[in-house]
């Protein structure tokens, strides 16, 4: 008699963590596990005491030995009910620096998410929250193990005081009239123009004027942030945020399947059920000439705050802020920002771009 084997349709990943609790727990089960994977980093002490609660069914623990201190982190796997079970990684724990991270939740089935949300509900009350310093509210996306976490971009002072000088008098007409916009609403917005023009740079001016939180995503995160149900729960640790995605054009294509399923899941953040509950708002950057390469479907937003063009400046702008940074060289015709700059490389420490 022949037995059915279980075609196991999951890619083997040795750096995974969590792989070799999905297989135990599957064997368990006797059908894939479910899992919700908790973003962020946890108070070591305080979930410490909070798994105390739970039986605990493994621990692996890893040495890693430097010529100061040897570096201890535990990987641990604990036993709610017999259905849902709780895995974590203590890093760095015999410090003052240890917290816990990479929380996985497995369950069987749906009939467990109740009991789950509880204890994910719980496990937020210990999450560590970095303060932000004044000025200073643009952070990058990043993944520590298999969470997401964020850390700040750090830049130098920008010159407030003459910033306009900087842009196309529309461009910087239009970017004021949306900074009062966007104190008031939450949606999409969609920066354009031709590389150059001073996009990227716009945003670490605009961490200065909102209180609120922009989080740069970078293109390679993007399948565990706007494509990941779970990014939701991390976004609700951080209160009305800005999502920062540039060079759009590489990800928003109209030809390509998988970038309308993105366009569909961020839509649903700005302009979907989930809008309301959670106040998001996204930046999107597009390396563009014309308006019309943009994703029909995003420009049709019905929570569009604005679409803003960031174009060359005249030559009778170039020459004022020629004269403001001290170049010499005079123009004689539209000029992009960065072309200014990079003709004026000997006499200039002006970057642009995060």
């Amino acid at each position: 008699m022949q037995t059915k084997k279980n075609n196991l349709k999951i890619n083997i990943n040795k750096d995974d963590s969590g792989l070799n609790d999905f297989l135990y727990l599957w064997d368990l089960f006797k059908n894939r596990p479910n899992k919700v994977l908790i973003h962020g980093t946890f108070d070591f002490k305080e979930t410490e005491n909070f798994f105390e609660q739970y039986e605990k069914v493994n621990k692996f623990t890893e040495i890693i030995c430097l010529e100061t201190d040897d570096i201890i982190n535990d990987k641990v796997l604990l036993k709610s009910t017999e259905y849902i079970y709780i895995s974590y990684i203590a890093v760095d724990k015999l410090t003052e620096d240890a917290v816990i991270s990479d929380i996985t939740i497995y369950y069987n089935s749906s009939e467990d998410a109740d009991e789950v949300n509880e204890i994910i509900k719980s496990l937020s009350e210990y999450q560590v929250i970095d303060e932000l310093e004044d000025g200073h509210n643009l952070n990058v996306v990043s993944l520590s193990g298999n969470s997401i976490e964020l850390d700040q971009i750090k830049y130098d002072d920008i010159d407030n005081d003459n910033i306009e000088e900087y842009y196309s008098k529309e461009t910087f007409k239009s970017i004021s009239k949306w900074i009062k916009k966007s104190k008031k609403e939450s949606g999409l917005s969609i920066f354009y123009g031709q590389r150059g023009t001073g996009k990227s740079s716009m945003i670490k001016f605009l961490s200065t004027k909102l209180n609120k939180n922009l989080i740069f995503i970078p293109n390679n995160l993007v399948d565990l942030t706007i494509n990941s149900s779970d990014f939701t729960k991390f976004l609700r640790k951080h209160e009305n945020p800005i999502l920062v995605l540039d060079d759009c054009e590489m990800i928003f294509n109209e030809f390509f399947t998988k970038s309308n399923i993105i366009v569909n899941n961020l839509m649903q953040l700005v302009d979907g059920l989930l809008s309301n509950k959670l106040n998001i708002s996204i930046i999107a950057i597009f390396n563009v000439e014309d308006k019309n390469e943009i994703d029909h479907n995003l420009i049709d937003c019905n929570n569009l705050i604005d679409i803003i063009e960031f174009t060359d400046l005249s030559n009778t702008e170039a020459n004022q802020l020629s004269e403001l940074l001290g170049y010499k060289q005079k123009q004689k015709s539209d000029i992009r920002l960065l072309d200014l700059i990079n003709n004026n490389k000997s006499n200039s420490k002006r970057k642009l771009g995060f």
